[in-house]
């Protein structure tokens, strides 16, 4: 799934031009972690001896973020999540409490921009959570995001046609330039919101109150296993009229060596 590197680490060093903060979640699990469960039970303990298991990473440096995607500088690694599970909003703090979602709350963020890997197990699996359980908007960044079985295309399918808009990482960042300019430009991905946004217009229009947007990129991507990180990073700017722009850009970033 290298190949969908550049085009995360491009729009990862666009959020930063943005001074757009990150949070970087990392697939941890390792044969014998103490988090036994349904998925191990799933693929089972063949293959965690020479490293072919899918479940699982390995080697002493498989937790960690891919060089091109780090966290530079002690900001960035304290927004550091180690994912235990597909759905990157399910990964909880030692307090037991929710990370992502509370944070995204926190910033405001209401559309979530997806790029990475896998498309068919942690990409499917966030989109599924993000739209379904926190009523967040989705877009997916097609040419962002990869996987290493044979379902790549079928889980976009599933995205295309029942969950979330499809796009690519040049027209995310056209679209956060445009945001930049004052331009509400997110509906311009996804004609079949068309209806909703011209009724979001018409609330907006009687509504006088300042609107403060929010985006935040999720950049995805794993090595040969299964293995996952999620970037988020967002911009906030207040504008003077309310709108019903939805722009946050969530990405989930290629991360992991498996060695």
């Amino acid at each position: 799934v290298d190949y969908v590197l550049p085009n995360v680490a491009k729009l990862l060093a666009k959020f930063r031009a943005a001074e757009a903060p990150v949070v970087w979640t990392n697939w941890v699990r390792t044969p014998g972690d103490g988090h036994y469960g349904a998925l191990d039970r799933f693929y089972g303990p063949e293959g965690t001896t020479n490293a072919e298991n899918p479940m699982y990473v390995y080697g002493k440096d498989a937790t960690d973020t891919l060089p091109s995607l780090a966290p530079l500088n002690d900001d960035e690694y304290s927004r550091t999540i180690r994912s235990l599970h597909l759905s990157k909003f399910a990964d909880r703090d030692a307090r037991g409490e929710l990370i992502l979602y509370p944070l995204l709350k926190s910033w405001g963020v209401d559309t979530v921009v997806l790029t990475g890997a896998w498309t068919d197990d942690c990409i499917l699996a966030t989109v599924y959570d993000a739209v379904d359980k926190y009523d967040l908007d989705v877009v997916l960044v097609q040419d962002a995001v990869a996987t290493a079985t044979r379902n790549h295309g079928n889980a976009l399918k599933v995205s295309r046609d029942g969950l979330c808009v499809l796009t690519t990482t040049d027209e995310v960042i056209d679209l956060l330039d445009a945001s930049f300019n004052g331009t509400d430009a997110f509906f311009r991905l996804a004609p079949a919101y068309a209806d909703r946004h011209a009724l979001l217009n018409a609330v907006s229009s009687r509504a006088p109150t300042t609107l403060s947007l929010a985006a935040a990129l999720a950049l995805a991507a794993a090595t040969s296993l299964l293995s996952a990180s999620l970037v988020a990073l967002y911009f906030r700017r207040s504008r003077t009229q309310a709108s019903p722009s939805r722009l946050a850009y969530h990405a989930v970033d290629a991360s992991h060596r498996a060695l």
